[in-house]
C-alpha cells in the first residue's frame, strides 16, 4: 500500500480533504480510509469528487467515535453521530434531511461492510456487520421536491 502522503499526491484531492485524512486520529482510521478508497476505485472507477465526499463522510464518524478504531464502532455510536442530522417540521418542511442521513447510511453501510469482510470482491455478498444490522435508509413522506405554487 502506498503512504499516505503518496496517496494524496496521486488521487488529485484537494488540500483540504488531504488535511482531514492527515488529522485522524489514531492514524489506522486514515489508512484504513485511504484503503477503503483504493479498493472502491478498480472496480468502480471512481471520480474525484466522489473520493473527496467520502473522506468527508468518513472523518465525521471517526471525530465522533472519540478517535477510537473504526472496528471497535457500534450502531449506537453510528445512530449518535446521525441523530443531530435530524430536522423538526419547522425547520426542514422538505424533508432535506432524509436524504442525507440516507446517504450517509449508504456510504456508511458500504464501507464497514468492505472493513469486516476487505478479501469479498462482491459487495452483495460481504457479510453486514453487527454496527450496520437494521440500520436501513428512512424514506420521505414527500412525493415531490417542488411545492404547489412553482408548479
Amino acid at each position: 500500500m502506498p503512504s499516505l502522503e503518496r496517496f494524496l499526491q496521486s488521487q488529485h484531492l484537494e488540500p483540504s480533504r488531504g488535511k482531514l485524512l492527515k488529522g485522524i486520529f489514531p492514524p489506522e482510521n486514515a489508512n484504513t480510509i485511504r484503503d477503503y478508497i483504493l479498493a472502491e476505485i478498480t472496480p468502480n472507477n471512481t471520480r474525484d469528487s466522489i473520493k473527496e465526499w467520502k473522506i468527508k463522510v468518513l472523518f465525521s464518524p471517526s471525530w465522533f467515535l472519540h478517535y477510537s478504531s473504526f472496528k471497535e464502532a457500534k450502531k449506537e455510536d453510528i445512530l449518535g453521530y446521525l441523530g443531530p442530522i435530524r430536522k423538526s417540521e419547522v425547520d426542514d418542511p422538505q424533508h432535506r434531511w432524509l436524504r442525507t442521513c440516507s446517504n450517509r447510511l449508504l456510504a456508511y453501510h458500504k464501507f464497514f461492510s468492505w472493513l469486516y469482510s476487505p478479501d469479498e470482491s462482491d459487495q452483495k455478498k460481504r457479510v453486514t456487520p453487527p454496527c450496520m444490522k437494521r440500520l436501513r435508509r428512512l424514506r420521505s413522506k414527500v412525493k415531490s421536491p417542488y411545492k404547489p405554487c412553482d408548479l
